[in-house]
């Protein structure tokens, strides 16, 4: 029986072996916090998260139509990514939800914001 350290383990040797493959993607979200009405604005924070992921080219059928798109794998190192809405790659910022995660590796599908 595989042990949850020695699933984890192998999922970090998997990240390393690929890392020149690797880019460095910069998640993020704005989190309303409240209204300041002296001046009338909303009050955010933005909170960020950079760590280092793999981009696939993906084709899917829908409607007999192929739908090409990207996706991003990360190791998901505890971090709750459902916060997130938005990754940098390279200075160009995508859209991304969730499409599969578990405890060791989160699968995005990204889209290019425009």
């Amino acid at each position: 029986m595989v042990t949850k350290a020695k699933l984890q383990n192998a999922v970090d040797d998997a990240f390393k072996k690929l890392d020149a493959l690797a880019v460095t993607a910069v998640f993020t979200n704005k989190t309303v916090s409240t209204f300041d009405f002296s001046v009338g604005e909303i009050v955010a924070q933005s909170t960020t998260y950079t760590t280092r992921g793999f981009i696939e080219a993906e084709k899917s059928e829908v409607d007999n139509t192929i739908a090409n798109y990207l996706t991003l794998i990360v190791k998901t190192g505890g971090v709750d990514f459902n916060a997130y809405t938005v990754v940098t790659i390279d200075s160009i910022a995508y859209n991304c939800s969730i499409l599969t995660g578990n405890e060791y590796a989160t699968t995005f599908k990204i889209v290019r914001v425009k």
